[in-house]
């Protein structure tokens, strides 16, 4: 697994043993990196002793722990068909990015935008790598929602203030928050409310 090194075929001959942070196996020189803190350079010895003569030879190597790098994105807006956004890359350490949009696409870019063609869930994959080499990779399940219907008819047309706005809004979308602009000047909120006109600006 990748929180687990082994030094095993880096020296020879075989049969000596390892010594040294974290060192799990002493025949094969495993290290649980779990127990090491990164951005620190350790130390390993590999001593074999003769069977024949009371002697050891020993040789020592270093070993250099880089940091992982973590993996994070979101996106700018939420997404609509047809319509183009943003991957927003928030990885720490990250020199390469893989993409995997869930729709057959993948991109390199670190910031990619994409749009889908159709409505539904698609498990995007980001893999990044930093620069020393070191991997992760992150999934997140993406909603891609059809575009709102906006179906309005206002019947009202002229009067004398206060004037109340007779209409039809039929207007529909997944999640959508409907609200009126009058005049730039006033916002009014909800897909049905009572629309009275009481001045001309």
């Amino acid at each position: 697994s990748n929180s687990r090194y082994s030094f095993s075929g880096s020296f020879s001959p075989p049969g000596g043993l390892w010594s040294g942070p974290g060192i799990i196996d002493e025949s094969t020189g495993v290290i649980d990196l779990s127990q090491l803190p990164a951005d620190t350079t350790y130390t390993y010895r590999y001593c074999i002793e003769s069977q024949e003569v009371d002697c050891e030879a020993c040789r020592e190597t270093r070993l250099e722990i880089y940091p992982l790098p973590t993996a994070m994105f979101n996106t700018d807006v939420s997404p609509c068909v047809n319509t183009e956004f943003t991957f927003i890359n928030n990885s720490t350490d990250v020199s390469f990015s893989n993409w995997n949009f869930g729709d057959g696409n993948s991109s390199n870019e670190l910031q990619p935008m994409h749009s889908y063609s159709s409505a539904g869930n698609y498990d995007v994959q980001l893999i990044i790598e930093s620069s020393q080499g070191c991997t992760d990779t992150v999934s997140q399940t993406l909603r891609v929602r059809d575009q709102p219907t906006l179906d309005l008819n206002i019947t009202t047309a002229e009067g004398c203030a206060p004037l109340e706005l007779v209409y039809e809004n039929n207007s529909f979308g997944e999640n959508v928050q409907q609200y009126w602009l009058i005049e730039n000047v006033d916002t009014i909120f909800g897909a049905q409310p009572q629309i009275i006109l009481d001045s001309v600006q």
